[in-house]
Order: C-alpha cells, then sequence, then structure tokens
C-alpha cells in the first residue's frame, strides 16, 4: 500500500515515519482497508509517536465486568487500547486532542456494532440493573454474558465504519499520529 497517498504529500511526517508504519502496521492497514481510527491523547506528545500500553490502574464495575466476559486475555479493559472511527465521539479536554491510533502488527481486535463507547453504554445499563435487581452480582452476570455473545472479531472496517468502539488487545505498543499534523487520510489504498 501507498502510505504516501494515506497521509499526503504535505504533512508534516517523514519518510522515517512512513516507512515505520509500512512495516510495523501493516496488517492494520490491510484489516482496516484504509479507514482511520482515532483515539484522544496528551497534547504533550509529539506529532508522531510511539505510545506504550500501559496496565491502567483505575477500575470500576465496567472493566471488572470486561474482564471477566474476557478472561482469556488478563485485565482486558485496562491493557487495551480502545479507538474510535470518529472524532466525535472522543472525551477530549483542554489537554488532550484527536490522534490517529495505529496498532502494531499482531494486534487483537473487538468490537460490538451496538457500542459506541463502552464505558458510558455499560456503566448506565449496569446502574438500570443494580436498581432494578437485589443481587449485584447477577447484574454482573447479565451484563457479562451481554459482552460474551455481542463482541466480535470478524471485520475491522465493518466495526470502523460502523461507528463501534473498536478494542485493539494483545499489543505493547502502538503508534499514534497527531491530526492536525496530517494533511490528509485518503481512504483510497492501494499494494506497493
Amino acid at each position: 500500500m501507498l502510505i504516501e497517498d494515506l497521509l499526503g504529500k504535505a504533512s508534516s511526517v517523514g519518510v522515517g515515519e512512513i516507512h515505520l508504519l509500512q512495516q510495523q502496521c501493516s496488517q492494520f492497514m490491510d484489516e482496516s482497508e484504509g479507514l482511520s481510527v482515532f483515539r484522544a491523547l496528551p497534547i504533550t506528545y509529539l506529532n508522531f509517536q510511539k505510545v506504550k500500553v500501559r496496565q491502567h490502574k483505575k477500575s470500576n464495575v465496567v472493566a471488572e465486568t470486561f474482564n471477566k466476559a474476557f478472561n482469556e486475555y488478563r485485565d482486558l479493559s485496562q491493557r487495551a487500547v480502545f479507538a474510535y472511527g470518529h472524532t466525535e465521539i472522543l472525551n477530549l479536554t483542554e489537554h488532550t486532542e484527536p490522534f490517529y491510533v495505529f496498532p502494531i502488527n499482531g494486534y487483537k481486535y473487538l468490537y460490538s456494532k451496538e457500542v459506541k463507547n463502552s464505558n458510558a453504554n455499560y456503566q448506565e445499563v449496569l446502574n438500570t440493573l443494580f436498581e432494578r435487581l437485589e443481587d449485584t452480582g447477577q447484574a454482573i452476570e447479565i451484563v457479562t454474558d451481554l459482552l460474551k455473545y455481542t463482541y466480535v472479531r470478524n471485520n475491522l472496517a465493518e466495526g470502523i465504519t460502523s461507528d463501534s468502539e473498536i478494542i485493539f488487545y494483545g499489543i505493547p505498543y502502538y503508534y499514534a499520529m497527531r491530526v492536525s499534523a496530517v494533511s490528509l487520510y485518503d481512504k483510497s489504498l492501494s499494494q506497493s
């Protein structure tokens, strides 16, 4: 694929970075069919940044439910990269801005067509169930089953176009590129 077409000729990203993405993120370039995914990241990051996937220490009932549903990958919700097909869904603050996300080869992913923001969506569902059921364990079991049966791993481009939250996991790092530093993100990729 021609990543130069993906990023545009007037990008502030150099040839070295483009070559790096071609080598280390080719799986994503192919599976995404040229569609982009975004994540809110700190404004202090460089225009092109290698981002380590670190375990987030904070945990809540939604994170615990995710971990229970997908227990084949330890601490999924704390060790995953949550990305989105549109910048409008990002929870931007004065300290963050949108970045393109490029997971490295070997990543795994999950998405549910019905879920645009898992933390908000499932927190609302859990709160409703907690109000209606006396047994909070039963509420967590219901949502755990819901997660197991509604998340798929079969077509990344479909997940992106359905505006689903995409959960990338199983990677130690990914690359991020500041949206404002790239002049064009062309959806029509060709093989090189």
